[in-house]
């Protein structure tokens, strides 16, 4: 029983504590600011403090905000900034003689669907009525065969048609279920980096322009 009742202790605390986790980047930001304050202007007391704590928030700022901002670049899939710049330098232009034109070679692939169609015979005034009359019949069946190897085929792409417009529609949902995790996702962390990264900028400014007021207010 006792057992029992010391693991339900440890599972508690180790909720508290993912519960905690979640919220390190809040706790980050609550601490690096608490601490670029009170430095400079309870400890240090002294105009160059508060202006280097400043700029230190600002770069910290600075940091978090160009992190975040690569964060949503990755969650809508583009490409990194270091394979956009390679691209970029691969795509220098190439020197070429005046006169020489490069086209660019064309492959055209064709496919092509046969099906067992039976030909038509033709009308032979030469042959005797009887033979014509069964000519004519016969290129009648032909007709009805060839008609039906047609609804066959007909109805064989609407299959394919419906078979891929289901596909299609499975498809559509499974990316926007995944589009709908990604904005999630993009919604509270990489904005929610850039804006810590943009309030520290904040406070950095403000302690850098208005460090020789604020040495002024605490002496």
């Amino acid at each position: 029983m006792k057992l029992k009742k010391i693991k339900s202790y440890f599972n508690y605390l180790r909720e508290i504590y993912i519960w905690l986790l979640d919220a390190r980047l809040g706790f980050v930001f609550v601490l690096v600011l608490i601490f670029a304050i009170l430095m400079p202007v309870y400890v240090c007391q002294s105009e160059e403090s508060i202006r280097i704590s400043g700029y230190i928030l600002q770069l910290l700022g600075m940091i978090l905000a160009i992190r975040g901002v690569l964060k949503i670049r990755e969650y809508f899939m583009q490409p990194k900034l270091m394979f956009m710049i390679g691209s970029w330098l691969k795509n220098f232009p190439k020197w070429r003689k005046q006169g020489l034109v490069e086209s660019p070679s064309v492959h055209v692939s064709t496919k092509i669907r046969t099906g067992n169609l039976y030909v038509l015979s033709t009308d032979n005034p030469d042959l005797s009525l009887e033979k014509r009359f069964e000519a004519v019949l016969k290129n009648q069946e032909i007709l009805k065969i060839n008609q039906r190897h047609t609804d066959h085929q007909v109805y064989k792409i609407i299959e394919e048609h419906l078979k891929v417009k289901d596909d299609v529609e499975e498809s559509t949902e499974t990316i926007k279920e995944y589009l709908n995790i990604k904005l999630e996702e993009t919604h509270t962390d990489g904005i929610l980096v850039s804006l810590i990264g943009l309030i520290w900028l904040t406070f950095g400014i403000t302690l850098s322009t208005f460090s020789y007021e604020i040495s002024e207010l605490i002496k």
